[in-house]
């Protein structure tokens, strides 16, 4: 039994003795198998907002272009349509760069912000910290104030 277990250490201390020489301190890596070094992905570049005062159809091709691909609820669905049209009208010279940008922000307010709205409606008549309380049932709006029943 002491054989063994002098084999034991022996095998311990060489493998100790290769791992901190630095023979068994990195697993192998594709530059080491193939001899070249890999080249690593470019990271992402942040996304470059889009800029009102660039001018109308600039600005709405902006936003449609960075909509293109991506998953949209239905009243984004509804606000990229509504660009759509503004930004057909403002091409046909029916409108003007101002009034452009003042349908936007309604098509904006009537789309968007209506669907946030009606989410914090939704909010507002779930139950708070699980006290198993009864939600309301009714939320009504009047100017800037939401009361629930």
């Amino acid at each position: 039994m002491g054989d063994q277990r002098g084999a034991v250490m022996r095998v311990l201390f060489v493998v100790a003795v290769l791992f901190l020489g630095g023979c068994g301190a990195s697993l192998p890596t594709a530059e080491r198998i193939w001899g070249k070094p890999v080249p690593k992905a470019a990271p992402e570049p942040p996304p470059v907002p889009c800029v009102a005062d660039s001018g109308f159809a600039t600005f709405a091709d902006c936003v449609l272009k960075k909509s293109e691909g991506k998953e949209v609820t239905p009243a984004e669905r509804a606000f990229l349509s509504q660009i759509r049209s503004i930004r057909e009208d403002y091409l046909a010279g029916s409108l003007t760069d101002v009034k452009a940008h003042a349908a936007l922000d309604m098509a904006y307010l009537n789309t968007i912000e209506k669907a946030n709205e009606a989410e914090r409606d939704r909010a507002a008549m779930r139950p708070r910290g699980g006290g198993g309380g009864m939600a309301p049932f009714s939320c009504h709006r009047f100017g800037n104030s939401t009361y629930c029943y």
